[in-house]
């Protein structure tokens, strides 16, 4: 039976009295008819956490009159060094009924298992009760510790999506105060926090402004906001900050963010790295990221954990590693199916080893997270006729997640970006096998702890790779390895690295003032260009991969090519380890236009990270050489207005587009619709009118048809 915050039925032995209601207030009724005899008790929680904050619990007893607040006994529950949390009563005559009140006239603020009522004789009871019981320190102000003052004001609550800040947020309030004087401003959405952390000091808050906080700040030794960003905007200097920013992911892969959000994070982030005294960065990815993006040197590094399998861990001692299971069962990859975590890919892969007759079973979690994003997967896995080897899972709640990821033959994590990766490490603490993205983050987290795909942009390298980790056996001493591995994480050590953290920023606050807020350029490359081959032709595929790395050095540095190939292209052996080469690939449909169109949208949205785009069909390369190539991109850069270029075989001379007249933008609709949405053999700038839309839909399609400012260049003879 699943942990519950509250208490369930456990025991289920014979003249057991037992749990037979849910909270907030259960009843303790007797088996058998039979009744409670006066004597010594000891009440006592079975596999729970917290119980240490059950003050102010009533025991109600019936003795046949009924339940009465004159019969009533008032409960402390302690921790026993050998027992556990327990309570220890006695009763003098009797008893029909009992009813426990956990929090008299509160709300539940433990989870347990379930509770245990033991009768003991008189000089157990009376031994147990003389044990000394040492109470948890609390710190006070002005005793010498640190005072930290926490904003969690823009914590989202469980139910809404908090999701892994949430979960940061919570390891935090249960282990700063080990460390720190802690106070923390939260909503009163978040009041159910103040009775589940008592040793937290907890503000209510209606506001993020100054005014709102500028007590708690004259407060406070350091100020600590690690919700990506930093409010109030305004703080006085001489209020020491620390700040942290999760991950700079928008500064490396801008195309997975629309130009609002690129602003916002932009401007927000511009400014916590601007203010902070110190920062903090959850990798050392992250770190010299901040280094090399914004020049800061000024940054501690405070490695997150495995949060849920820590209190797996915790609850069930005994029972840590996974049962080994006698078949394979599943993969699973526990990602919300945001753009950079890669979904499209590993749908195709698995699409790629159905079509060369090998199967195996995926689960995705928490696709209901971005309900968008997971019509998309939805799509796609119904295009390669998924439905037996792909289950798409919705929101699971940590226990679920956990008895998934222990059932599982591995995890699989292909994500294009991480700044750490808290479900690799709750997978290394369970001894879970991984298979995870060769990515600088990942490698300093898992370590020896995980296998690597030697390409996660590349569904059919990706195919080869899951496949032989499927059938792979998960030795020993890998085992081992990954346990090895997850020590080295711990909510604990990353509390406490804060509060060292914070230290550091007081301590060098008089040698370092905080610069003011600055905007860095994300990074970019010049030109994304996507090769779509329907079909070889008969050509040999190792002709096509030659004259393609001849395209890749002729264009030069600043180029990134992308190849997307038909599914039934890989049916030959050769093509499928020629094409398994290419740096990034997506597979699709060559029969389905709604496929290719996927494919197109795709690498617009995760492989356009440049100031140019372009897509070639190979059946029509002879009509694009290099010479032609360059002499469009060179025509953009040298005309800033124009948003795109087009071959014009009746022009000589670089020339302006011409003017469309209302009936010709409908006649350019009209004629390009009817070929399909994707447009081909045009270079189009990033920006304007294309800024948020993407190439192999509607709406960009329409941008292009009504968009009059772009260029002609004269056709090059093809090479």
């Amino acid at each position: 039976m699943k942990a519950l915050r509250g208490v369930r039925l456990l025991d289920k032995q014979r003249y057991t009295w037992a749990v037979t209601d849910e909270d907030p207030q259960f009843g303790l009724s007797a088996r058998y008819g039979l009744y409670l005899q006066s004597g010594f008790y000891r009440l006592s929680a079975v596999e729970g956490r917290y119980i240490n904050r059950l003050q102010g619990s009533s025991l109600y007893y019936d003795l046949g009159r009924g339940f009465n607040e004159n019969d009533r006994l008032d409960l402390k529950f302690r921790q026993d060094e050998e027992r556990g949390f327990a309570a220890y009563f006695a009763i003098n005559e009797p008893v029909y009924k009992l009813r426990f009140d956990p929090i008299e006239g509160g709300r539940i603020t433990f989870s347990a298992r379930g509770f245990l009522l033991e009768r003991l004789d008189e000089a157990d009871w009376s031994a147990a009760r003389a044990r000394p019981v040492h109470p948890r320190r609390r710190y006070e102000k002005g005793d010498g510790e640190l005072r930290l003052l926490v904003n969690l004001f823009r914590l989202l609550p469980a139910h809404k999506g908090a999701g892994g800040a949430g979960r940061l947020a919570l390891a935090f309030l249960r282990f700063l105060p080990e460390f720190a004087n802690v106070r923390v401003v939260i909503a009163d959405h978040n009041e159910s926090l103040v009775s589940e952390f008592p040793e937290v000091e907890f503000v209510l808050a209606s506001t993020e402004t100054f005014s709102e906080f500028e007590e708690h700040l004259n407060w406070c030794d350091c100020y600590f906001d690690f919700l990506n960003g930093l409010r109030p905007s305004y703080i006085p200097r001489r209020v020491v900050v620390l700040a942290c920013v999760l991950d700079l992911q928008h500064m490396r892969l801008p195309t997975l963010f629309s130009q609002n959000e690129l602003e916002i994070r932009l401007r927000e982030y511009g400014y916590a790295i601007g203010r902070a005294n110190r920062l903090i960065a959850i990798s050392d990815y992250e770190s010299e990221n901040l280094r090399y993006f914004y020049g800061k040197t000024n940054v501690s590094v405070v490695h997150l954990s495995g949060f849920a399998a820590e209190d797996f861990i915790e609850d069930h001692p005994r029972t840590i590693l996974r049962p080994k299971p006698y078949h394979k069962t599943h993969l699973i990859y526990p990602a919300v199916p945001w753009g950079h975590k890669n979904h499209e890919t590993l749908i195709q892969a698995v699409a790629a080893l159905k079509k060369t007759g090998r199967s195996i079973r995926l689960v995705l979690t928490n696709t209901e997270s971005s309900p968008v994003n997971r019509e998309k997967l939805v799509r796609l896995c119904d295009r390669f006729g998924l439905g037996e080897e792909v289950e798409l899972r919705g929101f699971l709640s940590e226990p679920e997640l956990i008895d998934l990821m222990r059932k599982s033959s591995g995890v699989v994590f292909p994500s294009l970006y991480e700044g750490f990766g808290i479900p690799l490490v709750d997978a290394m603490k369970l001894g879970v096998p991984i298979l995870a993205s060769n990515i600088p983050a990942v490698r300093e987290i898992c370590g020896t702890g995980a296998e690597y795909f030697s390409n996660h942009r590349n569904a059919l390298s990706l195919a080869e790779d899951i496949w032989r980790f499927w059938c792979a056996d998960d030795k020993a001493e890998k085992v081992a390895a990954r346990r090895d591995r997850a020590c080295v994480f711990s909510s604990r050590r990353m509390a406490e690295e804060v509060v060292i953290a914070a230290r550091e920023a007081v301590a060098s606050q008089t040698c370092q003032t905080a610069n003011a807020s600055y905007l860095m350029a994300p990074q970019r490359s010049v030109l994304s260009l996507l090769m779509l081959i329907k079909s070889c032709d008969g050509v040999d595929p190792r002709e096509i991969l030659r004259s393609m790395e001849e395209m890749q050095r002729g264009l030069g540095e600043g180029v990134d090519l992308t190849v997307a190939v038909g599914s039934d292209v890989i049916s030959d052996e050769l093509a499928l380890q020629s094409f398994a080469a290419c740096d990034r690939l997506i597979l699709f449909d060559a029969a389905s236009a709604d496929s290719q169109n996927s494919a197109v949208e795709e690498f617009a949205r995760r492989y356009n990270n440049s100031e140019f785009q372009m897509i070639i069909d190979w059946g029509e390369r002879r009509a694009f050489s290099i010479n032609q190539v360059i002499a469009m991109l060179q025509s953009l850069q040298h005309s800033e207005s124009a948003m795109y270029a087009v071959v014009d075989p009746s022009t000589k001379d670089v020339a302006v587009g011409n003017k469309f007249t209302e009936l010709e933008v409908i006649e350019r609709f009209e004629e390009n619709r009817a070929r399909g949405n994707i447009i081909l053999g045009v270079m189009f700038r990033a920006g304007g009118r294309f800024q948020e839309v993407r190439n192999g839909t509607i709406q960009f399609l329409s941008a292009y048809c009504s968009e009059d400012d772009f260029i002609r260049v004269p056709a090059e003879k093809a090479i």
